[in-house]
């Protein structure tokens, strides 16, 4: 088996694991900024897919208010 086959039957195996499991994802791509919240995660919410874009200010908006700046100025450092 090639590598690249191995990496694809290893994407697919983990595909399967989170739909089985039924748990709420996000990934944040620190290299350009872009942030992905799967459908599970915002149902989790109350949203549904289209009600809630994928994007870190809307992470950002979610956090206590008494906390918002912390946690920021924890993200930056």
């Amino acid at each position: 088996m090639t590598n690249t086959e191995q990496l694809r039957e290893n994407q697919e195996q983990f595909a399967l694991a989170v739909l089985a499991a039924n748990d709420g994802l996000w990934s944040w791509d620190l290299l350009d900024g872009s942030v992905y919240f799967s459908p599970r995660w915002k149902a989790m919410l109350g949203y549904a897919e289209h009600e809630l874009p994928n994007g870190r200010g809307e992470w950002q908006s979610r956090i206590h208010p008494e906390d918002r700046e912390r946690a920021v100025a924890t993200l930056q450092a």
